[in-house]
């Protein structure tokens, strides 16, 4: 007997923000990835209607004559992998094509990074998705969190922010969104120097925020 096994489509571009779903999560550190890509579909997309898969939300759309797809993982956070994987199972997921965003305690509060691989440094969302791929070889948007004094835990990065704590990371989510925007037009390396570059002098600096 012989099984069909659809084709997997090209996709040239898989942008992922991580998260925990559900209004609990929604303005915690944890789910700056979430804010990003948010952000991201309101410029790219125009849409805020996600559509559903099994274990994530995602849009399709074409940018600068690229195809891609933004996808919300809804496995929370610690099975991110889950999610990736089945979007791989439909799509022809390159790892070098793939950018993960990410909030990082080992990124300053409020600025921003990007790299290509590097070790998943304790973060459980890009653990279980290099697990779940085998590798670590893609892209890393990262929104900082960190602060000297602080280290991390589950109260910090699921703790509730008000609206002006929250509003602290606004130029942090502008900044990733143009970088990821130079992602698509121009391609990784000047995606990283803009970011990296910018990333720098955006938020606050190590040990306080006023």
């Amino acid at each position: 007997m012989f099984f069909f096994r659809p084709k997997r489509r090209h996709i040239d571009i898989i942008i992922t923000g991580l998260g925990n779903p559900g209004p609990r999560y929604a303005h915690t550190r944890h789910n700056l990835g979430f804010a990003v890509i948010d952000s991201l579909a309101k410029d790219w997309t125009g849409e805020s209607k996600w559509r559903t898969a099994s274990d994530y939300l995602f849009l399709e759309g074409s940018r600068n004559g690229k195809s891609f797809i933004l996808v919300k993982p809804t496995t929370y956070m610690n099975l991110s992998g889950n999610a990736i994987r089945r979007v791989g199972r439909k799509y022809d997921l390159s790892p070098d094509r793939l950018v993960v965003i990410h909030d990082d305690l080992d990124v300053a509060y409020g600025k921003v990074k990007m790299k290509l691989g590097g070790s998943p440094a304790g973060h459980k969302g890009v653990g279980s998705i290099a697990g779940r791929l085998g590798t670590l070889d893609f892209h890393r948007v990262k929104v900082g969190i960190g602060l000297e004094g602080i280290k991390g835990g589950e109260h910090y990065v699921l703790e509730q922010l008000n609206d002006t704590e929250w509003a602290e990371f606004e130029p942090a989510i502008e900044l990733a969104c143009e970088g990821l925007d130079i992602f698509v037009t121009k391609g990784a390396s000047e995606a990283q120097q803009h970011i990296n570059t910018l990333g720098k002098a955006a938020g606050y600096e190590q040990g306080g925020r006023g």
